[in-house]
């Protein structure tokens, strides 16, 4: 399967969940996708600017897809498996491996989520999604992870499913990372935080961030407003911008202490692979006293580093104070482009 080369075609079929469906010779606009006998096929990404390099996929007999290995060009790797038939409880089951070589498994079964250490399968943590995030499971008990890397390999994991399942979002869907507040905090323990990785469907956000659809309609409007103020002659950077200059000033106009635009600090990072001629900001609302949603403003191919993952906490402490017990991130992209 490595060895097959296909270039990414964005307009490949998804299935109800946004997930890619066994595509079809001649279909999209990027070019031939070819698959080998079993319906298998691989996508390479051939501009260099994704945080992944391949994507292998295999389908059932009824064209859905069934497993997925992702090749990230940091050198991690995602194996998903949906509906497997070892556990038929489960929904879908993510093996991230990072660079240096540990192993996390997500287990989805609803909106239930278990973490697992990959090397002996004991549960990390368990929570279900709610509409105040991601609450700990307390029918499972966290393991007790003395050791600092640990922990920082887990979340390490959980924001690499993150970035990948973000490039899937789709009218319907959209990926989420929920934490508890602190637990970007170098060293932080696992114990007690409830760490949730996945998509939901829009609704579902919106039960626990319900200004996210206002996020995407500013956005949209930022992008329509630089469009008719002459974005088509402006370069990337400029355009860039414009935009998040437009939705920063659309929501500090609005003068709501609970729902603020920030502007990125850390640039040295930013700066790195995939953010040319990008701005950032968050966009971050205060749900309640327990909960900040952080809407990531993207329009280049950054993932969620470490320091973007600090970054992010340092906003939210420092609009809504260092107790907040959850942060809710999801990733949002313009839908229109000039």
């Amino acid at each position: 399967m490595l060895k097959l080369h296909l270039k990414f075609d964005p307009n490949q079929p998804r299935d109800d969940h946004g997930r890619w469906t066994r595509p079809t010779a001649g279909g999209g606009g990027g070019g031939l996708l070819v698959g080998d006998a079993s319906g298998a096929t691989v996508v390479t990404d051939e501009t260099g600017e994704e945080s992944w390099a391949s994507v292998a996929s295999s389908y059932d007999d009824e064209g859905a897809l069934s497993e997925q290995v992702v090749s990230n060009r940091d050198g991690s790797e995602i194996r998903s498996e949906f509906n497997p038939p070892d556990v038929p409880a489960l929904d879908e089951r993510h093996t991230v491996t990072t660079l240096d070589g540990t192993r996390t498994v997500f287990e989805r079964s609803g909106d239930t989520q278990t973490i697992r250490d990959g090397a002996t399968g004991e549960a990390l943590s368990a929570a279900t999604w709610t509409r105040d995030g991601a609450l700990p499971e307390a029918a499972v008990q966290p393991v007790t992870m003395p050791q600092a890397s640990r922990t920082n390999s887990t979340m390490e994991a959980a924001a690499t499913l993150f970035t990948w399942q973000s490039t899937q979002n789709s009218d319907d869907s959209a990926a989420v990372l929920s934490v508890n507040g602190t637990q970007f905090e170098p060293g932080a323990s696992a114990d007690e935080k409830a760490i949730w990785v996945g998509e939901l469907t829009k609704d579902k956000i919106d039960l626990a961030c319900p200004r996210y659809r206002e996020v995407e309609d500013r956005m949209d409007a930022a992008v329509t407003a630089v469009n008719s103020a002459g974005g088509a002659g402006m370069s990337a950077t400029q355009y860039g911008t414009a935009v998040h200059k437009n939705l920063q000033d659309q929501i500090r106009s609005l003068g709501d202490d609970n729902f603020r635009a920030e502007v990125s600090y850390i640039k040295s990072e930013l700066e790195k692979y995939g953010t040319r001629g990008t701005v950032r900001i968050d966009v971050i609302e205060k749900v309640n006293e327990g909960l900040a949603c952080v809407y990531d403003i993207k329009t280049g191919k950054a993932d969620l580093s470490p320091a973007r993952r600090q970054e992010i906490a340092n906003n939210v402490q420092h609009l809504f104070g260092p107790n907040s017990r959850a942060t809710v991130i999801v990733e949002v992209k313009p839908r229109r482009s000039r």
